[in-house]
């Protein structure tokens, strides 16, 4: 996976139909985050997804936040041949 400045790609999805709210406050707490970016909106009703660009150290952080109820997980953007 490839980093720019030490921002790296992350997928974050829902763990269950129930947390989807946590992922508007994720939303909301990376507005925050100096350098953070959401660079797809995805899924399809009931379950939405993000892929996003967020430094290491606050992506950590957010995991620790919302770790329970989300999955924030490295993406590996995918490059023609």
């Amino acid at each position: 996976m490839g980093s720019t400045n030490g921002i790296d790609q992350f997928l974050v999805a829902p763990r269950n139909a129930a947390a989807a709210a946590d992922l508007t406050a994720f939303e909301q707490a990376m507005q925050s985050v100096p350098g953070a970016a959401i660079l797809q909106r995805a899924g399809k009703v009931g379950q939405p997804r993000l892929v996003v660009a967020l430094p290491a150290a606050s992506a950590s952080q957010l995991r620790e936040r919302f770790g329970a109820t989300l999955i924030i997980e490295p993406n590996a953007p995918l490059k023609p041949f």
